[in-house]
């Protein structure tokens, strides 16, 4: 029942017009990635959580309700042994900070985040269809592996999500071009200035690393070509 609540949404949205080119994206996706689901495409990572984290979704394939779908990034998981290296990396008071993924997919990082003792996991996802799927490979995670208050994920654009008043690790995997990623750090540099807090920024793949390049704003942690870690300059953001 649930495809059939699928297409309906997808008719409405889309009409006369756009569905059929939606339809034959999902048909083109599914016939080319199908039949490769169970073996290659499927990680250890999958393996051992009994989990759909893996295989890679392009933007076409889906049914986004945005404006902003034009801006993003296809579905990629991050890569577990440096997203994991950075989170037990960091120096904080775990439990003081809120944990976001932005364009959080299949919730892979949620899952990884989620051991280390932050006050909320949250991920932010546009694509409902991800999100499902995320919440769906979160539920899999037993008590003992969950080392945080909450671990969740919502459906929501993040130029539009309100952002947790408590101290933040936001973290980024290319998940957006530079027209969307631009307004997420103007969000950010703005609720810094209505609320003071520390801010830490992981970036994967940091495709538009130059958006963190005001000193005045933010300092660099660390860089490398693979990512870069920035955090809020709390003492010159009140302009």
């Amino acid at each position: 029942m649930a495809i059939f609540k699928r297409i309906k949404s997808a008719w409405q949205r889309h009409g006369a017009a756009g569905f059929p080119k939606l339809l034959y994206k999902n048909i083109k996706y599914y016939a080319t990635n199908m039949p490769y689901r169970k073996h290659a495409l499927k990680s250890e990572f999958d393996d051992a959580h009994k989990t759909d984290t893996e295989a890679i979704r392009e933007i076409g394939s889906m049914d986004i309700q945005s404006d902003n779908a034009q801006y993003a990034v296809r579905y990629q998981p991050s890569p577990i042994g440096l997203t994991t290296q950075l989170l037990n990396a960091l120096d904080i008071e775990f439990d003081q900070y809120t944990f976001i993924d932005f364009g959080a997919g299949k919730g892979r990082v949620l899952m990884l985040a989620s051991a280390l003792p932050f006050r909320r996991v949250v991920g932010v996802e546009f694509c409902a269809e991800l999100q499902q799927t995320a919440l769906t490979n979160i539920a899999t995670l037993e008590p003992k592996q969950i080392a945080t208050e909450e671990v969740t994920c919502i459906h929501d654009d993040v130029t539009r999500f309100s952002l947790p008043e408590t101290p933040l690790v936001c973290y980024f995997y290319n998940p957006f071009g530079e027209v969307v990623m631009r307004q997420v750090v103007q969000r950010l540099e703005k609720s810094i200035r209505d609320n003071p807090r520390d801010i830490l920024v992981l970036y994967l793949d940091p495709a538009w690393s130059t958006l963190f390049d005001d000193p005045s704003r933010w300092s660099i942690s660390d860089q490398q070509p693979g990512y870069l870690i920035v955090r809020a300059n709390l003492h010159s953001q009140d302009t």
